[in-house]
């Protein structure tokens, strides 16, 4: 039989102890919210024959499009150079070797900014999801001076 050691001891103590924990603070009957019976005076609502009524949950539009951004020391790469008018998820690669990045798109008839992604680290990935109308948009990294040094791309939206 193998001998145990301290250290595997209090592995398997701590393993027990979370699994304790676990099991203690785990409800045994399932939580659930009652609502009230109307009285006589609250009578709900019944919907008119005219009125659809509908059980699908309200949701968010999903973006229609997905572009890839690949940036890197001093380029911002993008998968497509012209996409439908809509809502688009941008997924934003560092693609390194050594500084963080970051992207802005702005319409470039109005100069305003539809869109900031926060700096994303050397090999690291993020996400970006805008509302994008026909237009063209300037793309760039807007940390000091990485627009200068390249950092920048145009998009066209039809």
């Amino acid at each position: 039989m193998k001998k145990l050691y301290g250290k595997e001891v209090t592995l398997i103590l701590a393993g027990l102890l979370v699994l304790i924990i676990t099991i203690g603070c785990t409800p045994t009957t399932p939580l659930t919210t009652e609502t009230p019976e109307p009285t006589d005076q609250e009578q709900p609502e019944t919907p008119s024959e005219s009125e659809p009524t509908t059980t699908q949950p309200v949701t968010e539009e999903e973006p229609s499009q997905i572009v890839a951004v690949t940036e890197s020391e001093w380029k911002i790469t993008l998968d497509k150079k012209e996409i439908k008018a809509g809502k688009v998820k941008f997924i934003i690669t560092n693609d390194g070797p050594r500084f963080p990045h970051a992207l802005r798109i702005v319409n470039t008839a109005t100069g305003k900014g539809v869109g900031d992604q926060a700096s994303v680290n050397q090999d690291e990935v993020d996400s970006l999801v805008v509302t994008l109308t026909p237009g063209t948009y300037e793309i760039y990294c807007p940390l000091s001076g990485h627009k200068e040094k390249g950092m920048k791309t145009t998009l066209k939206v039809k």
